[in-house]
């Protein structure tokens, strides 16, 4: 069964963001974008948050730098992804 392309039911492309939130020099990003443009269908960028970054390592140490945990890396893909669907 066949979909065009753009519909709910048709297959895309799922770029799911682990602990890299780089826009600009994510080579599995750039990939992924060109696949979706190629194929001319939906890309869905997905990060989940896991709490345990904010936890301490077993040795004290901070899991992840404070700049890392500023929701601005959030804004910007936000900002990212409207600009490559909306122009």
């Amino acid at each position: 069964m066949t979909h065009p392309a753009g519909t709910a039911d048709a297959p895309g492309v799922v770029f799911w963001f682990r602990n890299d939130l780089r826009l600009h020099d994510n080579p599995a990003l750039q990939s992924a974008v060109a696949q979706a443009q190629q194929t001319n269908t939906w890309l869905l960028p997905v990060y989940v948050h896991d709490s345990a970054l904010l936890a301490p390592s077993p040795w004290g140490f901070a899991r992840t730098s404070p700049h890392r945990l500023q929701w601005t890396a959030m804004a910007a893909l936000t900002q990212w992804v409207q600009r490559l669907y909306l122009g």
